[in-house]
């Protein structure tokens, strides 16, 4: 089986990945290891690309392709894609990146065992999300489209402004007050905005595999994230890693959510990964952040935490496989792709760092 793995911003898509250097760094640690895992299957061939700049490519045993620039790159995209059994796509979803990428690929006949463009497009417009979410009673975090003109009364903050269809914690701050949201950003970049209020709580995220005939949803277990501030007070958030298993999170309630949500959007299909906040207020009763419609950086923690190789779940022929289990460990991980754990899932219990740090 030939297996293509494409990463969007250090595979040679992105002319220059140092201009974004979180998301390249997150992204080559998913990349990274994918390739380790798929490279461990029986009967896996597995390629990729690697965008020259980088130097060295960094994992043995993988056919990679070096390119020079992103037209390079589209080239081999192509190509690999039409060649392959089936193509894995890391990618972003700002700027319709992750969509154009499924639509090279159904162009060219590609096997892609991901969202449908429906449900990446959906996922990737958090106005567009919430509407549907709160449309179905399904709980998310209010959210609108911010209007520089018509700025929220003090009651409302603080409050949370981020990019509409944003990634990886870019641009996401928090407001304190009103008078802060005009100086933020231009009104000509208003639309691509949306206000939240911000909610105290546990920031946590689960992934999901959907099998891509809709008729199994498999949830992992919930994990902690940790973000932070650059300390430059100007509120902006960072994603900086996680941990599985957490502490007192109300399972139940939160597959139950999760659940839902994948039921109401057709097309939810692969690797799934759920932001989700525990209220101070009401810790029992979780509330939809975002739905990241692709692989996300909690996969480095919860390959660690499995008892088998996610990837080979991940194909299409092992999506009817007894549930995955999961190791008595407790596994940490930053934002980079370093990777711990403990045997001792006790240890979970020793502290978290605060999400509003």
């Amino acid at each position: 089986m030939r297996v293509f793995v494409s990463e969007f911003i250090c595979g040679g898509a992105c002319a220059n990945p140092s201009s974004k250097p979180s998301l390249a760094r997150e992204g080559r640690a998913m990349l990274e290891a994918l390739l380790v895992d798929f490279r461990q299957v029986p009967g896996c061939h597995v390629i990729t690309t690697w965008n020259s700049c980088l130097g060295e490519f960094p994992v043995n045993g993988i056919e990679c392709i070096t390119v020079e620039t992103p037209t390079n790159e589209a080239a081999e995209f192509r190509r690999l894609t039409s060649e392959a059994d089936v193509t894995f796509v890391i990618a972003p979803e700002f700027d319709g990146i992750l969509a154009n990428r499924r639509r090279l690929s159904d162009e060219v006949g590609g096997h892609w065992p991901g969202c449908q463009i429906e449900a990446i497009e959906l996922c990737a417009d958090k106005l567009a999300l919430f509407e549907h979410l709160d449309q179905r009673q399904i709980p998310t975090v209010p959210t609108a489209l911010w209007n520089p003109s018509c700025i929220p009364d003090a009651a409302n903050f603080p409050a949370v402004l981020k990019p509409r269809d944003g990634a990886g914690s870019t641009d996401v701050r928090l407001i304190d007050r009103p008078e802060d949201m005009p100086a933020v950003f231009t009104a000509e970049e208003a639309n691509r905005f949306v206000v939240q209020p911000y909610i105290a709580g546990r920031a946590i995220s689960v992934a999901v595999l959907c099998s891509t005939d809709g008729e199994s949803v498999e949830i992992f277990p919930a994990a902690e994230q940790h973000l932070s501030s650059d300390g430059s007070h100007d509120g902006r958030f960072h994603y900086l890693g996680g941990q599985v298993p957490i502490a007192s999170a109300p399972d139940h309630a939160v597959e139950e959510l999760v659940r839902r949500a994948c039921d109401s959007i057709p097309g939810l299909n692969g690797y799934i990964g759920f932001d989700l906040i525990l209220p101070d207020a009401a810790p029992e009763q979780p509330l939809i952040v975002e739905i990241n419609p692709r692989l996300t950086t909690s996969y480095l923690g919860y390959r660690e935490h499995a008892n088998e190789n996610l990837a080979r779940r991940m194909l299409p022929s092992n999506s009817n496989r007894p549930p995955i289990s999961w190791k008595p460990t407790f596994v940490e991980w930053t934002a980079d792709g370093v990777v711990s754990s403990q045997p001792d899932a006790s240890a979970r219990d020793a502290g978290f760092p605060s999400n509003q740090e």
